[in-house]
């Protein structure tokens, strides 16, 4: 997974009801800044069977199939790898997002369940947040040698975090990540019509102080579920760190390491810069970009993120198209979003959101066979429900 995975922080209520309790425990100035956050956004791996109860009717997904004709694109395998790099620097710097303002501070970002991911207060406290996203990617020209024609996709993607205190320093982050993602098929090209992939990560955390936290996480990637081998299953993991700053600015670095993926090991970097009550410019993932805080109900923003994972083929996706070498291939799928939109909060720790927006640079690559099938430039749409509790 991880080109390794802003979840989005909490409610206006709730970063100021946290403030409060700050205020409240030590009087003085240094003690009340936010506590910084540690998090990670990973890329997951695979798993065929489509998790959390999703599972769209063969009807929604019809292929699209087109002539054949001479087209060829040259693989560009420096060219991905700077992709890859920025989008890691973007991902996994929402390791260290926060989610407790300033006690002056009465407007946050829109709510994700990943943003408190490594977050850690003083205190025995258990934090724990679901995230769903579903979102479709109109058809986009297919590119691959001898091969002409268009393809669209579709993903449904199911995050659970957790934060387990151990002390007042120590703590323990736990991540579960579902991806299930639907292509449209060419004819003569290895696209998959399906691609499931699991992840699952735990490590530990220590808060250090008011300005620094670090935290360190490791665990297995599934690449398929059917006629699984010890093939099927990879590792990865992150080390990071959050420097606050200031009590209105966050940094993130770190390193992110996935065996399978094309570029296995990727630097982190980051930002969450709060401007003005009104304005936040964040630069994390999974959603970097400039939120505008409307009202304590709604977000408006315009930001970047995507879809990645690191999938298995299945046996015979070579055979069908006359290329045994794609059989149980390994391949990194990813998928750059360029977009607007809004997310409205509900009750307390519910939001859902919309948006919609470009698909750029979106492309699988088979590394071991030296290949790759790209995608033409599309619009998507996306819309997500958020839980924190």
């Amino acid at each position: 997974m991880t080109e390794i995975e802003n979840f989005k922080s909490e409610t206006r209520t709730d970063r100021a009801n946290y403030a409060k309790r700050d205020y409240q425990a030590a009087p003085s100035k240094e003690t009340n800044r936010r506590r910084p956050t540690v998090a990670q956004a990973a890329e997951s791996a695979s798993s065929p069977e489509p998790s959390f109860g999703f599972r769209p009717s063969e009807s929604g997904f019809q292929r699209h199939t087109s002539w054949l004709a001479d087209h060829f694109v040259v693989s560009k395998r420096y060219s991905r790898a700077i992709i890859s790099v920025v989008g890691m620097i973007l991902c996994y710097s929402a390791a260290a997002q926060t989610d407790v303002p300033p006690a002056d501070q009465t407007n946050t970002p829109a709510s994700n369940a990943n943003t408190w991911y490594g977050t850690r207060e003083s205190g025995n406290q258990w934090r724990m947040g679901v995230s769903l996203n579903y979102s479709y990617v109109g058809s986009g020209d297919v590119s691959f040698p001898r091969v002409s024609g268009k393809s669209d996709a579709q993903s449904f993607t199911a995050n659970a975090l957790a934060e387990i205190p151990v002390n007042d320093k120590w703590f323990i982050p736990v991540h579960f990540d579902s991806r299930d993602f639907f292509l449209g098929t060419v004819t003569g090209a290895p696209i998959p019509d399906q691609m499931d992939t699991l992840g699952f990560d735990t490590g530990a955390g220590y808060h250090l102080n008011d300005q620094w936290t670090f935290a360190a996480s490791i665990g297995p990637r599934l690449y398929r579920l059917d006629d699984v081998s010890g093939d099927d299953v990879g590792i990865g993991g992150t080390i990071r760190a959050s420097w606050r700053y200031q009590p209105d600015l966050l940094f993130a670095f770190g390193l992110n390491f996935e065996s399978d993926r094309d570029v296995p090991v990727l630097p982190a970097a980051g930002l969450r810069w709060d401007i003005t009550p009104k304005l936040t410019l964040n630069l994390m993932w999974p959603q970097p970009g400039l939120i505008y805080h409307v009202n304590a109900k709604l977000d408006v923003f315009a930001a970047g993120g995507g879809d990645f994972t690191v999938f298995r083929t299945d046996s015979n996706l070579g055979n069908t198209i006359g290329q045994p070498a794609f059989n149980s291939a390994l391949g990194t799928y990813r998928d750059f979003h360029i977009g607007a939109g809004a997310e409205y909060h509900l009750v307390h720790g519910l939001s859902i959101s919309l948006e919609g927006g470009y698909s750029v640079g979106r492309e699988i690559d088979y590394k071991d066979i030296d290949q790759t099938v790209s995608f033409g430039s599309a619009p998507y749409v996306r819309a997500g429900l958020r839980y924190r509790f």
